[in-house]
């Protein structure tokens, strides 16, 4: 079954998740943290609660995502489905953003900068996550981002300023 299949429809951040958790082409569950940040490398974003708590149910109905755990420390599995799924975006895909055009195109979903197609939220949240939980995650891997990115921001101030005095002159 090829995602474009699957009932309720999956929208483009749905895709995109599943391409994050398919990405590190790894076969055992990820924490959220992780997610996030896999997320973060292909998409330049952070997925919201909204986001998160209706689209993963929406993954877990199709058969593309196992979920184990406890509230508070859920693990998202891709299941063999999925990994599938990824192999086949990794193959026809160049960059992050052709990862991001073909998993939009295997979901059925309009390519970018079409406007996304309603979600449907008909089953619900997915049991076991909360808002607190999501903002949990978003710290932990902001913790792990942030003094890892900030000496590159530098540098390319520093870089930007040094060329447009360049430029200037």
């Amino acid at each position: 079954m090829d995602a474009r299949e699957v009932q309720p429809r999956l929208v483009r951040s749905e895709a995109c998740l599943l391409a994050a958790l398919t990405e590190s082409r790894q076969r055992r569950a990820v924490t959220l943290p992780k997610l996030l940040h896999d997320y973060d490398w292909l998409n330049r974003a952070l997925r919201t609660f909204d986001e998160l708590s209706f689209g993963l149910p929406r993954l877990v109905a199709a058969g593309f995502v196992v979920v184990t755990g406890a509230d508070g420390d859920l693990r998202l599995e891709p299941s063999s489905k999925a990994r599938e799924w990824g192999k086949s975006i990794r193959r026809n895909a160049r960059g992050a953003g052709g990862v991001l055009e073909a998993a939009a195109r295997l979901a059925g979903a309009p390519p970018y900068p079409v406007p996304e197609q309603e979600e449907d939220r008909s089953l619900g949240r997915l049991p076991g996550l909360a808002e607190a939980d999501v903002n949990e995650a978003v710290r932990a891997y902001e913790a792990w981002f942030w003094p890892r990115a900030r000496p590159f921001l530098a540098a390319s101030r520093a870089l930007s300023r040094v060329i447009g005095n360049a430029l200037r002159a």
